[in-house]
């Protein structure tokens, strides 16, 4: 428990300032919603950009004016920044030790290295969940006033709920990145550029139909927001899909950490 709240303590100023961000990009979006809603020529001009530009935004089809599609059209950005906010939590939770040079005092503890993985395993959890819900507080109260309250709460609910699923897919994969590479610095380059590779990959997806067989290897494709509210719901395939792949990456982190060398 002394380790989960030392890493609690440890990253609260950095999420803190990874939500000011997202706090700054659903307000920014939400002035464009109301200047969307009360002037139509933004949306005149939307509607003359090139097909592959809002497709690749994740915007085709999407009608500003309608809160709803403001909201999954800024699903694109939060999927992308909690993503890469999950993933370098994940790295840099099991090996800043390494990098600060402090692991002979940690690994000193009368703790084995399963128990300490564990520790910040759940330490980085608790950050994914609290951020996941302050994101979608905000969200809430930003768009309560422009649509009907139940329909719309349960809408935010579906979406917190895959963006969280988003948020531990990259902190697993960051996570057993750090306990599988020696390197910390090697290790949070592979991370990275796995994370913008399946970020192209989606893009790709957006922009080409003929990918769509790519889909299962990039999350930010397993949910489409406009889909969720269209629906009323998730497809279940996915949330499994998700469940296995956290899953598999944690057993995975707890099978190479205790075997990794410590630098």
């Amino acid at each position: 428990m002394n380790i989960v709240k030392r890493e609690l303590r440890a990253n609260l100023k950095s999420t803190v300032i990874w939500f000011l961000a997202i706090a700054f990009i659903v307000g920014s979006g939400m002035m464009k919603f109301d200047s969307f809603s009360k002037n139509l020529q933004g949306i005149d001009i939307l509607e003359t950009m090139p097909e592959s530009f809002t497709n690749s935004f994740a915007m085709a089809g999407l009608d500003l004016t309608k809160v709803q599609d403001m909201v999954a059209a800024m699903m694109f950005y939060i999927y992308l920044i909690l993503g890469l906010h999950g993933l370098l939590l994940g790295n840099n939770i099991i090996s800043k030790e390494e990098r600060d040079k402090t692991s002979s005092f940690l690994y000193g503890l009368p703790r084995t290295r399963r128990q300490i993985l564990w520790s910040k395993t759940i330490a980085g959890s608790f950050i994914v969940m609290g951020i996941n819900i302050l994101t979608f507080v905000v969200f809430y109260f930003m768009t309560k006033n422009h649509a009907q309250e139940i329909a719309h709460r349960n809408y935010l609910l579906h979406l917190a709920l895959v963006v969280f699923f988003i948020q531990m897919i990259y902190y697993t994969l960051g996570i057993l990145m750090a306990s599988v590479i020696k390197s910390y610095k090697l290790s949070s380059n592979i991370s990275l550029s796995l994370f913008i590779l399946s970020f192209i990959i989606a893009t790709l997806m957006n922009m080409v139909d003929q990918v769509d067989f790519l889909k299962i290897i990039t999350p930010f494709q397993y949910f489409d927001a406009k889909e969720i509210w269209e629906q009323g719901g998730i497809d279940g395939k996915y949330i499994f899909l998700s469940m296995m792949i956290i899953a598999v990456q944690i057993l995975l982190s707890f099978l190479f950490y205790p075997k990794r060398d410590l630098q």
